[in-house]
C-alpha cells in the first residue's frame, strides 16, 4: 500500500520526537559535569564555634575545573570546584555581616569568573550527632568521624580484653553447633580517616594507635576475620571518580569497590565461583544530584548545591534478583534519603557453587549491597542499624559466613550490642 506524503511526514516526527526523548533522558541520567560561566553562592552558614572565631561554610557553584578563591579582608582561602560545586572555610571573629571577594581561576592562574558576595552568615543548632565540621578544599565531615583520627576513641586495656572475650565467647557458641561458619568483619574508614589531609588545622590529630587500629586487632584475636580498606583506598583517593563525598557522610560506589574487592578475593580462596568481579565489568555513570545529609544538617540548600556522582551498572547477565534490586529509589539523589535498600531482605540467586552469608550492616552497607549479594548463593540482609545479638538466627540460618559491614564511627555497635 502505497502512503500519502503527509503520513510519511507524520511518521518521521514521530521517529523524530521518539528519539529526541530518549536523548533527552540519556542527558538526564548522565548529565555529568554542567557548563557554568559565573560563580553563584547557594549559601553560607556557621558550622562550628571556637573560643576566638567561628568557622564558616561559604558553598556555591562555579565553573567546572577551577580553583575558587575566596578573600575577605582578614584572610585568603581556596578549594578545588567539584564537578560544578565549592565549599570554602572561612574564618571570622564574630557574628556579623561579611564581604567576600570571590574568583575562580584555571591551574595556569588565567581568571575564569569573579564576584562579590554579602550577607550575614546563617546560624543552625546541629544534634551532637550530626554536628557538621567545614573542612579544607570543599569537604564536609560529620563531626564525629573526626573523633577516631585524634585518638578521642581509643579504648583502654581492661576495656578490649572484656571486649575481647565477650567476641570470643559468641564465636565459640556458633562453632559448637556451625564450626565451619566463618565471621567477618569489614570495618569502613570514614572520610575524615581517609583524608586528613582536608581537617582543619583547629583539630589535633594523634599519631599514635587509634581505635581502628585497636578494633582491628582485638577482634583478630578473638578469632574473626578482619577486612581493612584502607591502603586499597589510600591509592585511589585521588583518582578522578571520588571515593567519598564531598557533601554526604558515606563513601561512594566507587570507593566500596575497592573493600568488595578485598573481601570476595579473601572468600574466592575457599570458593573460586565467588571471586569479585573486576572494575571493568561494570559502568560508571557521571550524574548532578542534590547535595547530601551533611549539606542538609548544616541547612545548605541541597538543589543548589549539586554533588557530580558516578553510579555503578551491573553487566548483563546477573541474576534477575540482583538487577531488579532497586539500590536508590530518588532519581535526583544518592544519598540517605533515597537508599532503597535499609529493610531485612533474603536474596536467593540460585548458585550453589556460592556460599551463603548472613549479615549484620549499617547505612555504608548500601553502597556495595547489590554487588555483595551477587557473590553469594544466599544472602541474608540485616535490617540497617539492626545490631542486635541474635545467635538463634544465625543457627537457624545455618550461613557460611557472617559479615559484619561497620564504619569506625558506628563501632559502638561492636562495643554495645
Amino acid at each position: 500500500m502505497k502512503k500519502s506524503p503527509g503520513t510519511t511526514r507524520y511518521v518521521f516526527i514521530a521517529a523524530y520526537v521518539i528519539i529526541l526523548a530518549a536523548v533527552i533522558l540519556a542527558a538526564s541520567a548522565l548529565g555529568g559535569v554542567k557548563e557554568i560561566k559565573d560563580i553563584t553562592v547557594a549559601g553560607c552558614t556557621v558550622s562550628e564555634t571556637f573560643t576566638d572565631h567561628l568557622g564558616i561554610a561559604l558553598a556555591g557553584t562555579a565553573p567546572s575545573g577551577t580553583v575558587i578563591t575566596a578573600e575577605t579582608g582578614t584572610e585568603t582561602v581556596s578549594a578545588s570546584v567539584r564537578g560544578n560545586s565549592f565549599i570554602l572555610r572561612l574564618r571570622i571573629p564574630e557574628l556579623d555581616r561579611i564581604t567576600v571577594h570571590l574568583k575562580a581561576a584555571r591551574d595556569d592562574g588565567s581568571t575564569v569568573c569573579e564576584t562579590e558576595w554579602e550577607g550575614t552568615p546563617g546560624t543552625w543548632v546541629p544534634n551532637d550527632s550530626w554536628a557538621v565540621v567545614t573542612g579544607e578544599d570543599s569537604q564536609l565531615f560529620l563531626k564525629k568521624a573526626l573523633m577516631d583520627p585524634q585518638g578521642v576513641t581509643v579504648m583502654d586495656d581492661d576495656y578490649m580484653e572484656a571486649l575481647e572475650e565477650r567476641i570470643r565467647s559468641r564465636i565459640d557458641t556458633i562453632h559448637k553447633d556451625l564450626p565451619d561458619t566463618e565471621f567477618i568483619y569489614l570495618l569502613v574508614p570514614t572520610t575524615a580517616t581517609m583524608y586528613p589531609d582536608r581537617i582543619p588545622s583547629e583539630y589535633a590529630l594523634t599519631d599514635g594507635e587509634t581505635a581502628y587500629d585497636q578494633m582491628k586487632a582485638l577482634l583478630e584475636r578473638a578469632g574473626a576475620t578482619v577486612i581493612d580498606p584502607r591502603d586499597e583506598l589510600r591509592e585511589h583517593k585521588n583518582d578522578d571518580m571520588p571515593i567519598y563525598y564531598m557533601t554526604d557522610s558515606h563513601w561512594t560506589q566507587y570507593g566500596a569497590y575497592f573493600a568488595y574487592e578485598k573481601l570476595f578475593s579473601y572468600i574466592s580462596s575457599k570458593y573460586p565461583a565467588a571471586a569479585p568481579r573486576g572494575l571493568d565489568d561494570f559502568s560508571w555513570e557521571p550524574g548532578q544530584y542534590r547535595a547530601g545529609d551533611l549539606a542538609y544538617y548544616l541547612s545548605l540548600p541541597q538543589k543548589d548545591l549539586p554533588e557530580l556522582c558516578y553510579t555503578r551498572k551491573l553487566p548483563q547477565g546477573v541474576p534477575e534478583e540482583i538487577s531488579d534490586i532497586q539500590v536508590f529509589t530518588d532519581d535526583e539523589s544518592r544519598f540517605y534519603e533515597s537508599f532503597g535498600v535499609l529493610a531485612k531482605e533474603v536474596i536467593d540467586t540460585g548458585r550453589p557453587e556460592l556460599p551463603s552469608a548472613l549479615i549484620y550492616r549499617d547505612s555504608y552497607s548500601v553502597a556495595l549491597y547489590d554487588i555483595v549479594a551477587e557473590r553469594f548463593s544466599r544472602t541474608y540482609m540485616r535490617g540497617c542499624f539492626d545490631y542486635g545479638w541474635k545467635p538463634n538466627e544465625i543457627l537457624e540460618e545455618k550461613p557460611d559466613y557472617v559479615i559484619f559491614i561497620y564504619c569506625e564511627y558506628n563501632f559502638d555497635a561492636i562495643t554495645d550490642s
